[in-house]
């Protein structure tokens, strides 16, 4: 008696499904979506960075009265923030008064030669001067307490001042 194909089906399903496995088990993936949130209200906006791959994600918050934006990345090492980042961006769009500003996230994956940079930005738009200027920083993984500051990684121009 000859075996046919219908007889060897289980073996090949079997088999398939073993392979199957060990590629989904072995096989390098990352996460399908990521939190980054921002959310504004009438005196400070407040937003999330993604840092790295297996990092926790930086804080940021926008202080409108004063221009200044603070952040710090969450050490999941140690259960604590560390690395605190701060930049006067009020200076950064020539302003003396309040700002009208927006801010959002964005993955950005830029490159440096001073350390690993974090794969997320901060991109503030502000409305009387017109200008979009996106922030990038060094994640430093080893946790540190001395602030270091926001870097300009490019601006560009969306509508003409007000004045």
């Amino acid at each position: 008696m000859s075996r046919n194909w219908s007889d060897r089906k289980v073996v090949w399903l079997i088999a398939g499904m073993g392979l199957g496995l060990a590629l989904a088990t072995y096989w390098p993936h990352e996460p399908l979506a990521y939190g980054q949130t921002a959310v504004s209200g009438d005196e400070f906006a407040m937003c999330t960075v993604q840092t790295g791959a297996g990092d926790a994600d930086a804080i940021f918050i926008l202080d409108f009265a004063t221009g200044r934006l603070q952040g710090a990345v969450f050490n999941n090492k140690v259960n604590a923030f560390s690395q605190p980042m701060v930049r006067n961006i009020a200076a950064d769009f020539g302003l003396t008064e309040r700002g009208d500003y927006v801010m959002v996230t964005g993955f950005v994956g830029a490159r440096s030669r001073g350390g690993q940079p974090a794969s997320g930005g901060v991109y503030v738009a502000e409305l009387t001067t017109g200008q979009v200027v996106l922030y990038g920083f060094i994640n430093i993984t080893q946790g540190t307490r001395v602030p270091q500051e926001l870097s300009v990684l490019g601006t560009f121009p969306w509508r003409a001042a007000s004045n």
